[in-house]
């Protein structure tokens, strides 16, 4: 249904359990999910990112209105790298 990302507590991880195993694992934040629906209060998508990328997992509602699963995914701008080389 949607690329979304994971948004994690302040120290920047978030809870969710695996299906249909039921074991709780930790994601980073940012890390890259597809959701595919909401119910009874939790939010169900695949994990598309790290160890667990092709597992299915679910994670309660924030709220009625919201999800810990962001939307759209950030996107950042290509990096530069320099490199100063100095003579002595």
């Amino acid at each position: 249904m949607g690329k979304r990302h994971i948004t994690g507590d302040a120290a920047g991880w978030l809870k969710v359990k695996l299906e249909p195993s039921g074991r709780i694992v930790s994601l980073p934040e940012y890390i890259k999910v597809e959701f595919s629906s909401r119910s009874e209060k939790r939010d169900y998508f695949e994990i598309l990112e790290g160890i667990y990328k092709g597992s299915k997992a679910s994670v309660s509602a924030k709220s009625a209105e919201t999800s810990w699963l962001g939307q759209p995914p950030p996107s950042y701008p290509p990096t530069t790298t320099v490199t100063c080389i100095r003579n002595v």
